[in-house]
């Protein structure tokens, strides 16, 4: 009998921690898709939306197909944890192209990731001078007030400027 409840236990643990893991696996989440210009709505959210990728030196962005009104017309794509650890080969090529030949080409593809908004710290005091703006951007000297961070990207197709 204590043998079985035993098992019983460890089954029932074992049963809630794999919930947890699958949980915070965000492969199994499902993402909303989500116009671009929308995208303000869905902060600290999983998102998939279409854009237009490109940029110049270390100022590189993602935009909508349509122009978007607002301080949210570009968005600063992190690709890190995608780029260098588990990126789909043909994708890394084709964003290999665009970023050589910035000049040439650019990128429309489908990204799944975490949207994230910038907080903005206003009316910050520096040397009795009040200074209202962003300190906490994204991208090349923070230049984004938001970002995806990238985990899959789909359709990509490299399009000359």
């Amino acid at each position: 009998m204590k043998y079985l409840l035993g098992i019983s236990l460890c089954i029932i643990l074992f049963s809630c921690r794999s919930k947890l893991v699958k949980s915070d696996d965000l492969s199994l989440v499902k993402s909303m898709s989500v116009d671009f210009c929308n995208l303000k709505n869905y902060n600290d959210k999983l998102i998939t939306t279409d854009v237009i990728y490109s940029g110049i030196d270390e100022y590189w962005s993602a935009s909508g197909y349509d122009k978007c009104e607002g301080e949210f017309n570009k968005v600063y794509l992190n690709f890190d944890d995608y780029y260098w650890q588990k990126g789909n080969k043909s994708v890394l090529k084709k964003l290999e192209k665009v970023h050589v030949k910035y000049y040439m080409y650019k990128a429309r593809m489908t990204v799944t990731g975490i949207f994230k908004v910038s907080p903005l710290e206003e009316d910050i005091i520096i040397n009795k001078d009040t200074i209202k703006g962003t300190l906490n951007g994204f991208g090349h000297l923070n230049s984004y007030n938001s970002r995806i961070k990238i985990i899959s990207v789909d359709n990509i197709e490299v399009i000359k400027k």
